[in-house]
């Protein structure tokens, strides 16, 4: 009997399939086992960039900047070119390490000027909301270039991978 060889599509769509699909705060067990299965340290690389970033935003991953006690969420509505997200409270833009989830290269960004002063109305009431409802919970308000329109994003985790309870609760919303 042959042992059966996937080829390297197949195994980039399997790497990519598995980050995409890790539980909330599972992560870094999930990579190590995918490490250790491929054996190739240039290819998972290669495979897990995209879904990687992919699952960082998409559960509003919340990153350190280097250097500081800050932390901003990564979503979509704060994504820029290049790997790059702004923190709309620091009103900079920073470089995302998707497999530390820590930012670097801060370079000033400019707001949405129109909407900017209700941005940040609405963010510090989203923040006490934040705050009292969700003990670990982190929350931002992004606003868009030529647009009146602002989203919410709320993410608040709790891991306890011992007691096989991991809870990641993630709620965006929009306002016009």
């Amino acid at each position: 009997m042959s042992e059966y060889t996937p080829d390297t599509a197949e195994t980039l769509e399997t790497i990519a399939q598995f980050v995409s699909e890790t539980p909330p705060g599972e992560l870094s067990q999930v990579l190590n086992d995918i490490r250790g299965l491929v054996n190739n340290d240039s290819l998972v690389s290669e495979a897990i960039a995209q879904p990687l970033s992919a699952h960082n935003t998409n559960t509003l991953a919340v990153v350190a900047v280097a250097g500081s006690d800050a932390s901003f969420i990564v979503s979509k509505f704060n994504a820029l070119e290049g790997n790059r997200f702004v923190d709309p409270n620091a009103k900079l833009s920073y470089a995302v390490d998707h497999l530390a989830q820590t930012a670097s290269d801060p370079v000033p960004h400019e707001s949405n000027n129109e909407t900017e002063e209700h941005r940040a109305a609405l963010n510090a009431a989203i923040n006490t909301y934040t705050q009292d409802h969700y003990p670990n919970g982190h929350c931002a308000v992004f606003s868009h270039d030529n647009s009146r329109t602002l989203n919410i994003g709320i993410v608040s985790n709790k891991f306890n991978p011992n007691n096989f309870w991991c809870v990641c609760c993630v709620s965006t919303r929009k306002s016009n």
